[in-house]
């Protein structure tokens, strides 16, 4: 069985609720959020082993999470996934040092499989 900490940030509900899903069968502790700023709270509280982010979200956008996040004690490698439609999803996963990036819609097996070999 799968171990480690995920925390999902997406602001589609569904989408959100699949990925938690998925990787909660496949073992993994999931904590989810809908923008940056609700998952900066997650943070503080329960620190993930990774992190699967959006891009486009109101409130805080993935961009400012990952600002914000490298300056957490700790947090400053913490691997993060980008999941995004925006077509340079790649460019800017690699200007954010996301160690992947997935343009949606992508394979859920894909995105499973890259966080358990984030966490193993």
């Amino acid at each position: 069985m799968a171990e480690g900490r995920v925390l999902v940030v997406e602001d589609d509900e569904s989408l959100r609720e699949v990925i938690t899903e998925a990787l909660t069968e496949d073992g993994f502790a999931v904590r989810a959020a809908d923008n940056g700023r609700s998952a900066l709270e997650v943070v503080r509280e329960w620190p993930p082993d990774v992190v699967v982010l959006d891009l486009m979200m109101p409130h805080l956008d993935g961009e400012g999470f990952c600002s914000a996040i490298r300056q957490v004690d700790g947090l400053a490698s913490l691997p993060i996934i980008v999941v995004s439609a925006a077509r340079t999803a790649q460019e800017v996963g690699t200007r954010l040092g996301a160690v992947v990036s997935l343009r949606k819609p992508f394979d859920l097996f894909e995105l499973t499989d890259q966080v358990a070999a984030l966490l193993t």
